[in-house]
């Protein structure tokens, strides 16, 4: 069994030889808060801390931190199925930033497509919260490599569940998203490349929303593949103020 992990990371506080977690922050502002924080600004500063690897000061991370997405259903309304003790994205995201004990956690993934095929081989790309890479399920015939089959996959990097927006199209544009029979669509985060070995995708931000992966298979093809990251890929105005003094957005 081939298997995608993502590992949140513990991080160190040098000058008191203690793990920070959520629980020091405060004001939930998201910002650790700390008694050594030399500037005054409410960061940690570079020497105070320092990410760990698992392992480096602690045992290994454990399989049971990390939070099993292998069955995850997202919904268009935000509701999420095959996760334990998980019916909403709110509840997934509480879960993702409690699973951080002082030795990691994070999330996996096993591949279920072939489950004794299936693997990934190639490096992924991570853009604006979306995880892209390919996975490989080779053929029986060890001599013909064009018969196997590749698949993409478009996670959403903190949950390794699809996002709770269409995130992934097809190569001809065409939304993966289905129905679920109720009025809500159910999220793709998986769609199949056909025959050959895919390589590492390619991104590419252009002017249009999003940015598109390219993906280059063993057959010479190159595929092009339209993508709706999460978070916003290009740079723009926020604010701005008008001659009275208001402030808009």
């Amino acid at each position: 069994q081939q298997t995608y992990y993502g590992i949140i990371e513990p991080f160190y506080d040098d000058n008191s030889n203690k793990y920070k977690d959520k629980s020091e922050d405060n004001d939930n502002d998201n910002i650790l808060d700390t008694g050594e924080d030399t500037n005054n600004n409410n960061v940690l500063d570079q020497e105070d801390f320092k990410w760990v690897l698992p392992g480096e000061y602690t045992a290994t991370v454990p399989k049971s931190n990390l939070i099993d997405v292998t069955n995850s259903v997202v919904k268009s309304d935000k509701t999420i199925s095959g996760i334990t003790d998980v019916s909403t994205w709110d509840d997934m995201m509480k879960k993702i930033d409690d699973t951080v004990p002082l030795d990691g956690g994070g999330w996996y993934m096993n591949f279920t497509q072939k489950p004794l095929k299936e693997r990934n081989i190639s490096q992924a790309t991570l853009l604006e919260g979306l995880l892209t890479f390919t996975t490989y399920m080779p053929s029986y015939n060890l001599c013909t490599v064009e018969e196997g089959e590749s698949n993409l996959y478009a996670l959403y990097y903190k949950t390794g569940t699809a996002y709770y927006e269409e995130a992934l199209l097809k190569a001809n544009g065409e939304h993966t998203s289905t129905s679920d029979g109720a009025g809500k669509e159910i999220m793709a985060k998986m769609i199949p490349l056909g025959k050959g070995l895919a390589g590492t995708p390619n991104i590419h931000v252009g002017e249009d929303e999003g940015s598109k992966a390219f993906i280059q298979t063993s057959t010479g093809d190159i595929i092009t593949i339209k993508e709706l990251n999460p978070h916003k890929t290009q740079s723009g105005i926020t604010s701005w103020k008008l001659g009275d003094g208001d402030q808009h957005e």
